[in-house]
Parts: structure tokens; sequence; C-alpha cells
């Protein structure tokens, strides 16, 4: 029931056809319903362009409830307290249809889903990017340079103005086409390469009377990427689906992975896990049942937009016998007597060693 006034009306009637009734009336105020959500801007099947605004009605009958809201089921930004609004530039998004859709949390952690609204973007400027952001103009040859990059609808005149945090001009470039596609190596109007810090890239339609901005960092000094992990119970011996949990922290995150060996061979890793994001507490899973029994290195590294690396080992032993799909195959080559005594050379095949250099091949052994 929603929360509000109800009456509540009892009537009967005796054998001899009196009648009676009484009226109560009473309120619904439901603390365990989860909160209601939804879109109030971009209108459903509306076309937008330039800073478009965004925004959420939330009804529920305690404060504190938190919206998220979602574009392209992207993560766009999260609201603790009303008013639920915000804005976006549409000038970073390709031209056509767009999703956007919210969800509500109250302190409860009950969640609702809004319902997707639909809506289509219009630009003469649209995709504008920078990428790599961050970037390390510092000559190492990793990340020194930044594209900026834009789709226009029409062949136009086009400027860039690069500007410090005071707004004093740190570089411009300008061009004619149908789309803007221009480097730039981290160097002010000088020559030099600027300080760590945000920059404000503002492109612009001379022609058109359009400009839009967007923020590019100039980063050549940062933290390594912080790791760890352990297995559940931090046992030393695991068998089956292994749950890791542990962390990876970096503020500016290139990939992290995963991997294991038989302790002290020198071979390949084993891929495990691998990411693009930053992790707290749980890791995946480890599925050791492709693994044969023994001893194992596993490894979780990290590396951030410079290129820097960092990582932990730790050593466990695979065991049990619970080895899903494993196929091993023996096959006999060569059977002879020499002298009196007979031998046989057998080829073994074991999905199990399928990563492993053996003497016929990965996979393969003499039994």
């Amino acid at each position: 029931m929603d929360n509000c006034l109800y009456t509540l009306e009892l009537s009967g009637n005796d054998l001899a056809e009196n009648s009676s009734s009484i009226r109560s009336t009473f309120t619904v105020n439901n603390a365990d319903t989860a909160p209601k959500v939804s879109i109030t801007s971009p209108a459903k099947g509306s076309v937008v362009s330039g800073v478009m605004a965004y925004g959420a009605e939330v009804i529920d009958d305690q404060l504190g409830v938190k919206v998220t809201f979602y574009l392209d089921d992207k993560a766009l930004a999260q609201l603790d307290q009303e008013p639920y609004q915000g804005t976006y530039a549409t000038y970073r998004l390709a031209n056509g249809t767009h999703r956007l859709h919210a969800v509500a949390e109250d302190r409860a952690g009950r969640t609702t889903l809004s319902e997707t609204v639909t809506f289509t973007v219009d630009n003469s400027l649209s995709e504008l990017s920078a990428d790599p952001n961050p970037f390390t103009p510092n000559g190492d040859g990793w990340n020194d340079t930044t594209l900026i990059s834009a789709r226009l609808a029409m062949e136009a005149l086009w400027g860039i103005r690069i500007t410090d945090a005071e707004a004093n001009l740190v570089r411009e470039f300008s061009g004619r086409g149908n789309g803007i596609s221009q480097e730039w190596d981290g160097r002010n109007t000088t020559g030099q390469i600027v300080a760590d810090a945000d920059y404000t890239v503002t492109v612009s339609l001379p022609d058109h009377s359009v400009a839009a901005t967007l923020t590019v960092t100039a980063q050549n000094r940062l933290t390594p990427p912080e790791v760890d992990f352990r297995v559940t119970d931090n046992a030393d011996r695991v068998s089956g689906r292994v749950n890791l949990h542990g962390y990876v922290r970096s503020s500016s995150l290139r990939r992290w992975w995963m991997e294991c060996r038989p302790a002290g061979s020198t071979s390949g890793w084993i891929p495990v896990l691998e990411g693009t994001t930053p992790i707290e507490n749980y890791l995946g899973v480890w599925d050791t049942t492709m693994l044969e029994n023994g001893p194992y290195e596993v490894r979780l590294m990290a590396e951030d937009t410079l290129g820097q690396r960092n990582g932990v080992i730790d050593e466990f032993t695979v065991i049990g016998e619970l080895k899903i799909g494993n196929y091993r195959l023996d096959l006999l080559d060569l059977e002879f007597v020499a002298g009196q005594l007979p031998a046989r050379l057998i080829r073994s095949y074991d999905t199990l060693r399928k990563d492993s250099k053996g003497d016929f091949g990965y996979g393969w052994q003499s039994a």
C-alpha cells in the first residue's frame, strides 16, 4: 500500500435485514518501502544540444536518499541530497539517441530503478575528447602527448585555446575541416613543458557561435599503484574455486592483472583475473580445478598511466581431486626388446599441463 490516508468501512445485516456500518480512517506510513524515483529532465524523446540539464524527483518517507544517474548505462553522477539535479556538456557525446536512468537508495539499502528516458543529441560539435587524459609530457616516450579530437557537423573554421587555472593562455591551435584532430605535447607558447596541473581546453567554431570545454590533466609525478590480496580465511592450501580478496588503488590506473605459475618455474604466467578500474575488497575467483596439484606462485600486478608498476606475490598449494574438464591421453609410440628387457616409449598429454612446454610440446611429456 502507498503511504497515505485510508478509510476502512465495515457493514453488516441481520436476519431482519437491519443494517449497520462503522467507518474508521487510518494513515499508512510504512518506513519499510523503497523510495520512488523518476527522471524529470531531460524530457523523454527531447532533442538536446550544448549543456544539458538533468534531474530526478524522489518520493520517500525519510531523508538521506542517494540518487545515482546513469548515462548510456555508465555512472554519470551521484547526489546525496535534494535537489537531485546537475548539468552535462553533451559535446562529449556522439550525435544521436542516448539513454538516462537513475537509481535511488535509502539509508536501509533499499533501491529503486527509474524508468529509462531516451533523448537525442544534436550538436554542431560532438564527441569532444582528449586521449590519453591525464597525459605525461616528460619526454620518456610514454603518453607524452594528448590528442584533442572532435567531430563537426560541417566543414568549419575551428580554434583551440588552452588556459591554466588563472585563465592565462598556455597554447593555441586553429584549423579548418569537418573534424578536429590536434595533438598537444604539453608545452606552452614558449616551448616549455607545463607544470603538473589541470588545464581548460576550449574548442570553438567562430563562424557558428559554438564553444565547448573539457579539462586535461598534465601529470608527470604519480604515486605508484598500491596492491595486496589474500584468499578466504587466509589459507595457504586451496582447492576448487577460490575467492580472492584485496585491493588495487591508484589515482590514475591503466590496468591490473593477476596470474599464477608453478612455484620455481620459469615458464609463462597463467592468467587468473584482470581489470581496468580500482578495486576494494573483492577481486574475483581463482579456478584451481584446471591446475595440477602442487605449489604455485600467484602475483597481483597493477600499472598506472605513467607506466609505473607495482605488485605483490604469494605462494599457495593447490590440492583436491575435483578437476572439471580435465582430459588425459596416453599414446604408445614405440615398443621393443633391448636384450631381454622390454622397453616402451609413451607420450602423455594432460590438459592441466597445457601451458607448460614438455618433452613433446605444450602439455606433452614422456610417461
